[in-house]
């Protein structure tokens, strides 16, 4: 009896232990699957420092691999980002394995992102814009477990085997994508091209426009360009545009022209000298240039016939004269158009002066000069009828003209100085008027009242600057530094 109550007692020993020791294994299975839930959560969100603190050891290849950023300025870093941020995982609760019994206790986890090595677009990517769609329109995945080791350390439980999660990160932070490279890159060549142009000794002759080429190779092709273009002539920067535009090119291009750029006449050569072309990308970076030479033919000039006397021509009548020079009727003070300047006389039906002639020319406007129909360069000579050049009706039309003038402008938009200016032997009154208008280059002028006892004229300069008018003055002047003042007095000399 005795030794059956034993084995009662023994076998109910046995059932306490062991539902105990069961009790205490689920209990350990919990307080780990949930210490790898969170552990896992850091994982995918690549917190390094967190995964390192709940580790028993660091790991120096994982903390270089999370510590990828999508501000990088490389697109490649930008992409394996964008991979990794798609990361899942997955806790296979039935491969713990462990127990209260074990210092160590172990559980897979499956870690699951998209297979970027079955993207649609691998090709090339124009953009990381294009890239992250590519990935998103992307159902292939790829899995990759890891076993998770967890060793007990006063009251709680820490990864053993950090560094095993490098399989999982590897293959992404290896991966390489294919975008744009620096434009430079895809530059095959540059060359001008073009009427006048001479490729043997890389110059121009007697052009209007010079264009120069890039050559787009390779991927490049495929790719849209925005890019800017600058032009200098000798060092000084005459052009510059900033919002070029070409999609899938071969070939990019930009030019240069003596009408559009530098508002010469119809027919006009662009100046000597040596031309750059620039071209920079958005960032301003440069990725192409090149240099060419300019000249022009050189023409012996035909030297201008002597004035003679055209009875034709009356005083106060509108005329023009043959020539790059001329007397003023009934006067000795002649003018020259400036050489290189592209002034030329005009007609009075010229398209600026049909607006005065159909009025009937009220202010007797003899003579105009100018270089076209938009540039800001004009020569006027207005006659004053039976007037000296001393006489108060002579400088009334000065004031006149300076009044008239005056009256389109506010106070304070202007400033008017008066000085004397010296020619065959006089002194003459000069009044200049310069534009102070915010934002309104140029449209300053000089009224000069030039003349003798027996005629006068009121000439007036137009050009952009005060500067510009100094010089046109000063060499009138010089024109006019010989002479007397009873010179070609009796009849029009042109």
């Amino acid at each position: 009896m005795i030794r059956n109550i034993r084995k009662v007692i023994t076998v109910l020993l046995c059932a306490s232990l062991l539902a105990s020791t069961c009790s205490c294994a689920g209990s350990t299975q919990e307080h780990v699957v949930a210490s790898v839930d969170h552990f896992a959560k850091l994982v995918i969100h690549r917190m390094y420092d967190e995964l390192e603190e709940l580790s028993t050891s660091g790991d120096e290849d994982l903390r270089e691999m999370m510590a990828l950023s999508s501000d990088s300025l490389d697109l490649n870093e930008q992409a394996r980002v964008f991979v990794m941020d798609t990361m899942t995982y997955e806790i296979d609760e039935d491969s713990f394995k462990g127990g209260a019994m074990y210092r160590t206790n172990t559980i897979d986890v499956t870690f699951e992102y998209v297979d970027f090595e079955k993207l649609e677009n691998s090709d090339f990517y124009a953009d990381i814009d294009e890239f992250k769609e590519d990935v998103q329109n992307c159902s292939e995945t790829v899995k990759k477990t890891v076993t998770l080791e967890f060793v007990s350390e006063d009251d709680d439980y820490l990864c053993s085997n950090l560094g095993d999660l490098t399989s999982v990160f590897q293959p992404i932070y290896n991966a390489q994508f294919n975008f744009p490279d620096t434009y430079a890159s895809y530059v095959s060549e540059v060359r001008f091209t073009g009427e006048g142009y001479d490729e043997v000794t890389n110059t121009y002759t007697d052009a209007g426009v010079i264009e120069c080429e890039v050559g787009i190779t390779g991927d490049g092709t495929l790719m849209d360009w925005y890019y800017g273009v600058s032009v200098s002539r000798d060092g000084e920067e005459l052009y510059h545009y900033d919002n070029y535009f070409a999609s899938a090119p071969t070939m990019i291009d930009a030019d240069y022209e003596a009408t559009g750029n530098e508002n010469l006449p119809e027919g006009s050569y662009l100046p000597d000298g040596e031309y750059e072309f620039v071209f920079y990308d958005s960032d301003g970076t440069h990725f192409a240039s090149a240099t060419t030479n300019v000249t022009h033919t050189e023409v012996t000039p035909t030297p201008t016939p002597t004035q003679v006397p055209e009875p034709d021509v009356e005083l106060g009548v509108f005329f023009c004269p043959e020539g790059d020079s001329v007397t003023l009727p009934g006067t000795d003070v002649v003018y020259t158009l400036p050489e290189d300047s592209y002034m030329q006389f005009r007609e009075e039906d010229y398209q600026s002066l049909s607006y005065i002639m159909e009025q009937g020319n009220p202010d007797h406007l003899v003579l105009f000069a100018d270089v076209n129909e938009y540039d800001i360069r004009d020569f006027r000579a207005y006659y004053i009828p039976d007037a000296g050049v001393d006489s108060q009706e002579a400088n009334d039309a000065l004031q006149y003209f300076v009044d008239n003038t005056a009256s389109y402008y506010n106070e304070g938009e202007y400033n008017i100085t008066e000085t004397t200016v010296e020619m065959n032997g006089r002194s003459f009154r000069a009044i200049y008027f310069e534009n102070l208008q915010s934002g309104l280059d140029g449209y300053d002028r000089v009224f000069v009242l030039v003349g003798n006892e027996n005629v006068s004229y009121v000439v007036v300069f137009y050009e952009d600057n005060m500067d510009y008018l100094e010089e046109d003055i000063a060499a009138w002047a010089a024109e006019n530094s010989s002479g007397g003042d009873e010179a070609n007095t009796a009849d029009p000399i042109l």
